[in-house]
């Protein structure tokens, strides 16, 4: 291998992870850090977060309710017709 394809694998050795690092910090989602970016952890973001995430499912836990409710009722009406 010649020197200065040798010193372009070295160079590339360096920037992939350092391109890598953004994506892995501000955007990849870490288990360890209850499914928050790094980054966000680090802003102090994560209660905001986990608020906004329980609302949102509890949202759609209340509209999943609502919709079984009015299922079974246009079932019960369709039924009572029959």
């Amino acid at each position: 291998m010649a020197a200065g394809s040798q010193r372009d694998v070295e160079a590339r050795q360096v920037r992939l992870p350092q391109q890598g690092r953004p994506h892995y910090n501000g955007v990849r989602l870490h288990s360890a850090l209850g499914y928050v970016a790094p980054n966000d952890v680090l802003a102090g973001k994560a209660e905001e977060i986990f608020t906004a995430r329980d609302r949102k499912l509890a949202e759609a836990r209340e509209r999943r309710a609502l919709e079984r409710q009015a299922a079974r009722q246009q079932a019960q009406a369709v039924g009572a017709f029959v």
